[in-house]
């Protein structure tokens, strides 16, 4: 799966990314946001990390939640999806993400998963 964020991640609440390729039918591109709820830096050391809760929003009533953890002077992390509502009812994942800070596309390579459950 791939996102952009050029121009829409400005590291505050309500930021988001756009996915761009999906690996999944239930996740439209260009249609599906990432929103960032708490997009804040953790300084450890010398280091930084975005630590943020995440939804992962198709359209009102279908969106899933989770966290993603990314070390910014690799530009590597992980982001888990645990469950959804709506369409995404079902939908989890564990992705390893990859950041091209030159071009400003996210790689999120990992599991999908989705066992669709009765819409919530």
């Amino acid at each position: 799966m791939q996102k952009v964020c050029k121009g829409t991640f400005t590291g505050a609440p309500g930021s988001y990314c756009t996915i761009t390729v999906p690996d999944l039918s239930e996740i439209p591109a260009n249609v599906t946001r990432v929103y960032y709820d708490e997009p804040h830096s953790l300084p450890i050391g010398t280091l930084a990390f975005l630590d943020s809760k995440i939804v992962v929003y198709v359209a009102p009533g279908n969106w899933a939640a989770g966290r993603c953890t990314v070390d910014y002077s690799t530009g590597l992390g992980l982001c888990t999806v645990l469950d959804g509502t709506g369409t995404l009812a079902g939908f989890s994942a564990r992705v390893d993400v990859r950041i091209d800070f030159g071009t400003g596309v996210t790689y999120w390579d990992g599991t999908y998963s989705f066992s669709p459950l009765p819409a919530r």
